[in-house]
């Protein structure tokens, strides 16, 4: 009896031990077989990639008749390489990637792609979705596009199996499709005993989106053919199993000079009425393009006037420079704003001025074409944004780089506040963040054309409040001073012109005692009384204030640097500078 009684102690002991290991097991595994996010019922999901955003999705998505339909925010929200814009006049959705531009009349099952027309399975429309906010509930017209048929603009392949799957091939590096050779498990979590979020069967495609070197019990993200997201261990993915890659070049990178790092140098000439005859004139080291002021907006009708030299085209690839000639607006902004907004809110007159411009560029073998439009309206600021996206998109599909103009953020409505500097960041190849004109001739009091610390402060501005990519930007920067007369007690200005770097350069070697060496502006600055009620102010933009701007392009790493404008330097001087300043490779 009594080794009866110790027998089932022992039975009690080990059961004990027995139910507690279980338990502990139990406990340990059981957050592992909790599903990473819930989903409602009967909601369609949209895959894209290697995530479910069924529940960050800004507008549901839905299929018609086999067509996958999403509104324009989910496309752009999703897919950075597109933009959506509604056309209210031509009820018609533009969307533009990097080298087309896709145009869709609501209602209408066609499509023009870069002027071509095309048949097109569905159509754009208006959709009124529910929106709830905490407060209250209400419908709001949304434009849906049939994003499913116009890949030649996506460039991202879509099926349609219970779920939405979206795969991006636009430049998406760690993608491979694998042919499976075995059955496998997509686990929730990085463990063999985990949740089981789908299973990859032997024969079909395993999607694997993490195609860095691993370790053989490291764990990949994967993607099966029914939409179904997991985990899956290295090991079990044989190498001989990897059939093909989507692997593609960034299209962008085509048409982006600074893939390799190399900062570049870019001088505006200024044609507007006569070119410069440079006929015999050696190579600038280290300068690489010229914009000549060469193309005008003529009228409302998005005509065009050149003042083209052929000499000096023929000059300038002579000496192996790039051109990129500037498109301006002066001819009839100064007169009227009205005539540029009718054509930036023509969606037919944006196309015309587009043509007109590149039939040009190509005509006489242009690299790119810079955009300087000044002098517009702060309302017509989104839609001139369409138009640097259209007009991008236009250039780089004819081989050709767009940059664009735009001056320092805050400031006037039709200055400066006309400018979206973000979508314009991230529509053209460039930009080019002109750092000059603190004060300008219209300024009532005197002060620097660009001290360095305003200098310094807009690029933080431009890269860190604007988003602009800093591959893109150029720091464009004055040869030029101010020489400013103005009343010795309330420094108003009397009156101010520009001088070129040589003529500042005289002024501080003559008044030498007079100059005085600014840490913050970075430059010298002169002051002469007059006398008789009236001082003589300049800050000195010669060699050295250029030295310490230059610097700031190696500082923040931007693409480069540009100059305003060709002829108002002091001899090789400055050149030399801008040479051994940049970290030019």
């Amino acid at each position: 009896m009594k080794e009866n009684k110790v027998v089932a102690l022992i039975v009690k002991f080990l059961t004990v031990i027995l139910l507690m290991a279980v338990a502990i097991f139990l406990f340990s595994v059981a957050p592992y077989y909790k599903p990473t996010e819930t989903f409602e019922r009967g909601v369609m999901h949209f895959v894209v990639d290697d995530k479910d955003v069924t529940n960050s999705l800004p507008a549901p998505v839905y299929v018609q008749d086999d067509v996958v339909m999403i509104s324009d925010k989910t496309a752009m929200k999703y897919f950075d390489n597109i933009y959506v814009y509604y056309d209210e006049k031509y009820d018609t959705a533009i969307i533009t990637s990097e080298k087309k531009v896709g145009k869709i009349k609501l209602g209408e099952n066609t499509i023009t792609i870069n002027g071509e027309e095309q048949a097109l399975k569905g159509t754009a429309t208006f959709k009124m979705i529910e929106k709830t906010s905490d407060e209250e509930s209400a419908m709001e017209k949304t434009l849906y596009i049939p994003i499913s048929s116009i890949k030649d603009i996506t460039d991202v392949d879509f099926v349609y199996n219970k779920k939405v799957i979206a795969t991006t091939l636009r430049g998406y590096s760690r993608l491979k499709i694998v042919e499976l050779a075995s059955t496998h498990k997509l686990k929730a979590y990085k463990k063999e005993i985990a949740l089981t979020t789908g299973v990859a069967k032997k024969g079909e495609l395993l999607y694997v989106f993490d195609t860095e070197e691993k370790e053989l019990t490291d764990y990949l993200v994967v993607r099966n053919e029914r939409g179904d997201i997991g985990y899956c261990q290295y090991q079990r993915i044989n190498a001989s199993d990897i059939m093909k890659s989507t692997q593609k070049i960034d299209e962008m990178a085509k048409y982006k000079n600074l893939v390799d790092k190399v900062k570049y140098t870019l001088v505006w000439e200024y044609a507007q009425n006569v070119t410069p005859n440079r006929n015999g004139e050696t190579k600038i080291d280290r300068l690489q393009y010229i914009s000549p002021t060469w193309i005008e907006v003529k009228n409302k009708d998005a005509d065009i006037v050149t003042t083209i030299d052929s000499d000096y085209i023929n000059w300038a690839k002579g000496q192996n420079y790039k051109l990129w000639p500037t498109l301006k607006n002066d001819f009839i902004s100064m007169d009227n704003m009205d005539d540029l907004s009718a054509i930036m809110n023509d969606m037919q007159l944006r196309e015309k001025l587009i043509n007109n411009v590149v039939k040009v560029a190509l005509q006489y073998g242009f690299d790119g074409i810079n955009l300087d439009f000044e002098n517009m309206y702060k309302a017509d600021k989104d839609v001139f944004s369409q138009f640097v996206r259209e007009f991008s998109s236009t250039l780089r599909a004819n081989g050709l780089v767009s940059s664009v103009d735009v001056t320092i953020a805050g400031g006037s409505d039709t200055y400066s506040l006309c400018y979206d500097r973000t979508a314009i960041g991230k529509a053209a190849d460039y930009v080019m963040l002109m750092a000059y004109d603190q004060y300008g001739n219209w300024s009532a009091t005197a002060g620097p054309v660009a001290s360095l610390s305003w200098v310094k402060a807009n690029i933080q501005e431009m890269l860190n409040y604007e988003n602009v990519d800093k591959d893109k930007l150029f720091l464009c920067v004055p040869f030029y001073s101010r020489y400013w007369v103005v009343n010795s007690e309330t420094n108003e200005k009397i009156r101010s012109s520009a001088i070129p770097m040589n003529q500042a350069n005289l002024y501080l070697e003559r008044y030498k005692d007079n100059a005085k060496w600014s840490e913050e502006d970075g430059q010298y600055y002169i002051e002469l009384d007059q006398g008789n009620g009236t001082t003589i102010k300049i800050w000195v933009e010669n060699e050295e204030a250029l030295n310490k701007k230059i610097e700031l392009v190696n500082e923040f790493d931007l693409a480069g640097v540009a100059v305003w404008r060709w002829g108002y330097e002091d001899g090789n001087k400055a050149w030399k500078t801008i040479a051994n300043t940049l970290n030019l490779q």
